[in-house]
């Protein structure tokens, strides 16, 4: 299933990332969107992506590492939602 998915996506390289952070002094959370380039899956069947270090993503997923990436090429009529979890790895040798 996970490599259906995989294929039905390997061609459309940008995704809506949807992260949740904490509202400035209430215990409330509201959703942040941005787009983001994916870069290719490698063998451990997972999708990744670059970002800076200090970039307001990196805080909201270390807040809360339950992530929503929506896909959509209309050319091939195809829309993927993927509900996940995602992890921050500071690996030089990905960047490469």
């Amino acid at each position: 299933m996970l490599n259906k998915l995989l294929d039905k996506i390997k061609e459309v390289k940008y995704t809506t990332l949807d992260a949740r952070s904490r509202l400035h002094g209430c215990m409330a959370a509201r959703l942040h969107s941005r787009p983001m380039y994916t870069c290719e899956s490698d063998t451990d069947e997972a999708l990744w992506f670059f970002s800076e270090k200090n970039a307001q993503k990196i805080a909201e997923i270390r807040h809360n590492d339950q992530v929503g990436l929506g896909y959509s090429d209309p050319n091939k009529a195809t829309c993927v939602t993927i509900a996940s979890r995602a992890g921050i790895m500071d690996e030089h040798h990905k960047t490469k």
